[in-house]
Parts: structure tokens; sequence; C-alpha cells
């Protein structure tokens, strides 16, 4: 949670400096018909073809998402920006009835939850079968953007270079897991309410956090004086925030006595999934002032 904070505080006092260089400097006439900021609202979309194939389609064909970006025209060809944005996806779980499990389970949820109590253990093994999860990204990105040297920002073909950071966390819903208990030579499978709150810890889970770094080539047609239509394509490469750990045996089974997915999981599952997305087409407004 204070690590969260401290990248909030960051985030807050790199967009109050924008601001305040950008106005000092906003007696410029720079931009198309002497714009001097812009901002854009845009619909991203994403089709994960990387993703699916490694996965054997088992994913969705398009995710979605927005993205808002306020920009400052240094001079008519180059000009600086930030840009927010939030994005839905699908993670696949292929291997998630050995790998998401109760190593420990309390008695009282044995003997509260099921008629043949009597067989159950404080060490009794419960698994879960689900096949995907969804994720929600919030992203923070700084860029820099320059066209040619007849150029008039922001009206025509551009190029956007970019360094920022992503938080994903996994979304809280619905999913309904198949829970199975095994003991001797039998299976039962289950459909247990308390068992679902086990799924994953939603409240405390901390944010899963990477970098990215992006390019992009974009189009904005002029509508009118102020308003343009812009669309483009972007190529993004993600990275971790940490170093990869060996996950131990020891801290699996830790993650597992009271949840059935971990937060490690969680991440390791993320990352994979960022690193195979590259190429995103958006479309959106952008209007000059």
């Amino acid at each position: 949670m204070k690590e969260n904070s401290t990248s909030a505080l960051k985030i807050f006092l790199g967009i109050l400096l924008f601001f305040v260089c950008s106005t000092s400097h906003s007696q410029k006439k720079e931009g198309f018909y002497g714009a001097n900021f812009f901002t854009s609202l845009d619909v991203t979309v994403h089709s994960p073809l990387i993703y699916r194939f490694l996965n054997n389609g088992k994913s969705d064909l398009l995710n979605f998402g927005f993205k808002g970006n306020f920009g400052y025209i240094v001079k008519r060809n180059f000009a600086i920006s930030f840009e927010v944005g939030r994005d839905k996806s699908s993670v696949y779980t292929p291997d998630s009835y050995y790998n998401f499990k109760l190593v420990k389970v309390e008695t009282s949820i044995s003997q509260d939850s099921y008629n043949n109590s009597s067989n159950d253990s404080p060490t009794t093994l419960y698994y879960v079968d689900i096949e995907s999860f969804d994720i929600s990204t919030f992203t923070f990105v700084p860029k820099i953007e320059f066209a040619t040297e007849s150029a008039l920002l922001p009206s025509g073909l551009s190029h956007q270079i970019g360094f920022g950071v992503a938080y994903s966390k996994m979304i809280d819903k619905d999913y309904n897991p198949i829970f199975t208990k095994e003991y001797g030579n039998s299976t039962v499978i289950l459909g247990n309410d308390f068992l679902k709150k086990r799924l994953y810890n939603f409240t405390s889970a901390e944010q899963i956090k990477s970098y990215i770094f992006m390019y992009a080539i974009s189009m904005r047609k002029a509508i009118t004086k102020k308003i343009f239509l812009n669309y483009g394509f972007r190529y993004s490469l993600n990275f971790r925030s940490d170093r990869n750990e060996v996950y131990t045996i020891a801290q699996y089974e830790k993650d597992h006595q009271e949840y059935f997915i971990s937060n490690d999981q969680v991440k390791q599952k993320v990352f994979s999934q960022r690193r195979q997305n590259v190429i995103t087409f958006n479309i959106g407004m952008t209007f000059a002032f």
C-alpha cells in the first residue's frame, strides 16, 4: 500500500511539473492554427494473436480499453505529452487444476461445509479448475512526439516514443470455478460458496507493476481548426519491475494455506500475457487549443 501511494505521488508531481513548464511557455503559438496544447481520447483494440496461438486459441479474440492524452507543442514538429489508460484482458490458466489448490484447510471449513466432515482433516487438499481470469490494467506513459520539419502538430502524421508504468490486478467477479476434493481413490466435485471466498485474496492483494516502452505511429486528420480524427498503431514492450525469483516449494505451500490462487501466480500469468501483447490499434478524437 505504501509503495502504491508513493507511485501515485510521483505521478501527480510529474503531471504538476508538466503543467507548470507548459504554462510558462504558453505565449508561443507553435502548432496548427496557433495551438499550444492538445488533448485526445481514444478507444484501444488489441487482438492477442501470439497469446492465442501459444494457448491453443484459449483467450479473447479482442481486448478493449481506452486512453487519454494531454500534450504541449514545444515547436511546430515536436511535442511532449503524458498518457493515462485502462484496459481489460483475460489470462488463460490451463494448469489451474494442479497449481491452484489449498494445501491446508482449517477444520472449521470442513465441518461446516461438507456432510462427510468426519473424513476430513486440517491438511485435506482441495483443487480448483478455472479456465481463465480477467485482468484490469492502468497505464501511465510520458511521451515525446515528433514529425517532419514541415509539419504542424497536432495535425498530420507523427511518431511517438514513451516509457511508462503499468499496474495490473485481478478483477473481482464470479468466475464459477469447479472445486474438487481428492481423498483415497475417490474424487468429489464441490460447489461451495465458502470455498469461492478462498479463490483469491482480492482485498489485500498487491497490484502488479511492470514497465512499458512504446513506439506509435499516429495520424490526425483535421475536421475543423480545433478538432481532429486520430488513429494509429502502437508497438509495446513490457518488462518486469522486479527480479524473476525462483518460486520454491516452501513458498508455494505457504502461499496456498489460505487461498487457491496466490498473488505470485497471478503475477507470473500477467507478465507472460503482457509480454505477448505487442501491437494495439487506437482510434479517437483530438482537440487543440
